[in-house]
Formats: C-alpha cells, sequence, structure tokens
C-alpha cells in the first residue's frame, strides 16, 4: 500500500550560520517550531502545495513547495551574514544578518 503521507524537515546546522537567535517557522501560516543552532523539526503532512516562513523576528525568507505523497522534503535554515556585514560582526561580535532558506531536498521513502 502506498504511503498517504510526506515528510517535511527542517535542519539548522549550517557551518554558515552565526549561531544566534532562535528561528520561528510557520508552514501554511500556521507556528511549526523555534530552532535554535544544531536543532532539527520533522513532522508528516498532506501531499499539496505548502509555504515555508521562517523568520528571526527581523528578517523573513519563504518557499513555497510542492510534495507528493511518499516524498521527503528538507530545508536548511539559519542566520547568516552577508557582504560587508561581516566587518562589523567580526570587529565587534554583532552587526547586521539575514534568514537564510535553501531550496529543498526532495527524496523518495
Amino acid at each position: 500500500m502506498p504511503p498517504a503521507h510526506a515528510r517535511l524537515t527542517v535542519t539548522r546546522n549550517s557551518p554558515r550560520d552565526i549561531k544566534i537567535r532562535g528561528l520561528e517557522m510557520f508552514l501554511d501560516d500556521k507556528p511549526l517550531a523555534n530552532l535554535a543552532f544544531g536543532e532539527s523539526h520533522s513532522l508528516e503532512i498532506e501531499p499539496g502545495v505548502h509555504t515555508l516562513r521562517v523568520t528571526n523576528n527581523l528578517y523573513a525568507e519563504s518557499a513555497e513547495f510542492t510534495i507528493q505523497a511518499g516524498e521527503h522534503s528538507t530545508f536548511e535554515v539559519g542566520n547568516v551574514v552577508r557582504g560587508l556585514g561581516a566587518v562589523p560582526f567580526m570587529l565587534f561580535g554583532f552587526g547586521p544578518y539575514r534568514v537564510f532558506l535553501s531550496d529543498p531536498e526532495i527524496t523518495r521513502e
């Protein structure tokens, strides 16, 4: 019997991540989880079109994705420093940073 559900996993363990500030995640505008660095969250979802939104309450990124029954979609998230924002971050330990949300990696279960 084929699977009726799909699986979504969001991980926060990228070496690019600056490891500060939690990331709140929403699936289809419903609260999903709050991830600290090194954590992940996985759950079964209905097949179809979904929107994943990730925010650190300063910046946000979102991705719309389609998932079929029996598929496993994995996203990587984090807070990163970009461009010249790295200078004050290296000198003072703080500075501008943004959220990143990877393209999904989809596998069959």
